[in-house]
């Protein structure tokens, strides 16, 4: 009997089953990539958008409790609290590499010194709130370029005035 057949059957067998199984763990490697993709795009996405709307609320809070001739503490505090943004970063903290959290914890530090600057009293076009707010932005710029490596993408160029 020539086992020729046999083997060759055998052989062929072999290499599809190999190749099958090698396709699909690639496949399933892709998805995984695409889901931990998927998962940062969301939590760089809703912690850069909960920083900005806390800014903004910030300084609503403030105009609005300076026309009311309120005390504007309270109403600076709570737009910051109510904003999400502690536990945007939290959630970014669980997904993000080490770098990425270290920048959006710096950007949370800017954005409450910013705060306690319009609590202690300091107008929105005092020089130390539009530094504060300064260095805000350029850690923001920092932070947005840092995820965008992360994402594979290239980083923001600045516009002509100088922003991101």
């Amino acid at each position: 009997m020539d086992v020729a057949p046999l083997l060759g059957t055998l052989l062929g067998g072999l290499i599809g089953v190999g190749s099958t199984a090698f396709v699909d763990r690639l496949r399933a490697r892709r998805d995984q990539d695409d889901r931990w993709q998927e998962l940062h795009r969301d939590a760089f996405g809703r912690y850069l958008t909960a920083v900005s709307e806390a800014s903004l609320a910030m300084r609503q809070a403030l105009r609005v409790a300076q026309l009311a001739g309120q005390d504007v503490s309270p109403a600076v505090h709570e737009s910051l609290v109510r904003s999400r943004v502690y536990s945007a970063y939290h959630n970014l903290a669980v997904v993000a590499e080490e770098s990425v959290v270290a920048q959006a914890n710096d950007v949370l530090i800017a954005l409450e010194r910013a705060r306690d600057l319009l609590i202690a009293g300091v107008g929105l076009e005092a020089p130390e709130y539009r530094d504060a707010r300064a260095t805000l932005l350029a850690q923001l710029a920092r932070l947005r370029d840092d995820m965008r490596r992360v994402l594979g993408l290239k980083p923001v160029r600045p516009l002509p005035d100088g922003s991101s």
